[in-house]
């Protein structure tokens, strides 16, 4: 992706890709001038004496490019043409991200996916991005008590009128509130020559059950599981799918593949639920996992994610242990004696990892 155009940009700051010092000048150069998608802070904001308005205008810049089409808040350029790194000043021992993210204490889970933070050390100083995708709801700012709400408009960050507010709230529709519980998993082995190896690989089943917990009825529930692999036969994961996880490559490869993120979307399953009255709740059963390889002392994270009609995903972080398939003349079916689903909240990723050895151990801890 070219991440000198704002759209670029965007797009791999959401997916957690890193930007170089290069690129950040390259992306300065080609955009003199703010605009819809972007916008440049000095450094100044996080001067001791500015920290409070900087925390101020995170804010305000955040929610109004979330209310929008989504943005690029850069801290650490001067405002005025030309457009150059000017640094961020030191917090103390705090990071910068951190320290940013405490803006959005009280507003984090409006949005969906949660903003990125990340900065770039470039050669005159620290440079903070924040980056967020548009908000499925409108996300206001809380100071001193009172809710204001703040709209990106081409190159400025504006207070949205009341008049306009209100306009804009009426008719809100109610949605339906989801939830998902797991009932088991079921694995079957399988041996796969690769090159002179014996690898075994693993093919999972969920049974899941969705309950609506709500008086308004849920319509064309999308379930979808999302992990990595390493089987070559791998369904692309969509880029946007990248915003909402944070994937952790795998330091160990049986076969010497690349790990892949890998989605199995199941809206079209026989299971699939079309529509669930409230208060119901529905079996999904079978629904189709992840192939991964066999490890004796493996532990897998992967994502289930729920989406009814009209409403963002809903996240799960599922955790499994592989250890089923150890010994000789064992049965080519286990379950695993380690599950766990976690639901998220919007201000949380889920992670897709795979992790081994002593890693393992500990991620199974108590």
């Amino acid at each position: 992706m070219d991440v000198s155009t704002p759209e670029g940009l965007l797009e791999a700051l959401m997916q957690a890709r890193p930007l170089t010092p290069a690129e950040l000048d390259a992306f300065l150069a080609a955009n003199q001038g703010e605009g819809q998608l972007y916008d440049y802070k000095s450094g100044d904001l996080t001067a001791k004496a500015n920290r409070a308005a900087g925390l101020k205008t995170i804010r305000e810049y955040v929610t109004g490019f979330a209310n929008a089409e989504g943005g690029v808040l850069i801290i650490g350029v001067q405002d005025a043409r030309p457009h150059v790194v000017d640094g961020c000043k030191p917090i103390g021992t705090e990071a910068l991200t951190d320290w940013a993210q405490k803006a959005l204490v009280e507003v984090a889970g409006m949005f969906s996916p949660v903003p990125r933070f990340s900065t770039v050390a470039h050669s005159c100083g620290d440079v903070l991005l924040i980056a967020t995708e548009r908000a499925p709801q409108l996300i206001p700012c809380i100071q001193a008590g009172k809710l204001t709400y703040h709209l990106r408009v081409n190159t400025s960050t504006i207070q949205v009128p009341e008049y306009l507010l209100s306009d804009l709230l009426v008719g809100r529709r109610r949605h339906a509130v989801l939830d998902l519980t797991l009932d088991g998993i079921g694995c079957v082995v399988d041996e796969d020559r690769y090159e002179s190896d014996v690898q075994l690989m693993i093919g999972c089943e969920f049974n899941l059950t969705l309950e609506n917990r709500s008086l308004v009825r849920a319509l064309n529930v999308e379930v979808g599981v999302v992990g990595l692999t390493e089987c070559p036969e791998r369904v692309p994961v969509n880029g946007h799918i990248l915003t909402f996880v944070d994937v952790v490559q795998p330091t160990w490869s049986a076969n010497r593949h690349q790990w892949y993120p890998t989605i199995i979307a199941c809206r079209n399953h026989p299971y699939a639920i079309d529509f669930l009255p409230p208060f119901e709740r529905r079996a999904i059963q079978r629904v189709k996992g992840i192939t991964l390889p066999g490890n004796p002392d493996g532990f897998y994270r992967c994502a289930i994610y729920l989406m009814p009609e009209g409403l963002p995903p809903r996240w799960f972080q599922l955790e499994m242990d592989t250890d089923g398939q150890v010994g000789p003349g064992l049965s080519r079916t286990f379950t695993p004696s380690f599950r766990r689903l976690v639901p998220l909240g919007r201000d949380v990723r889920p992670t897709l990892e795979y992790l081994v050895g002593e890693d393992a151990i500990k991620a199974m801890a108590p």
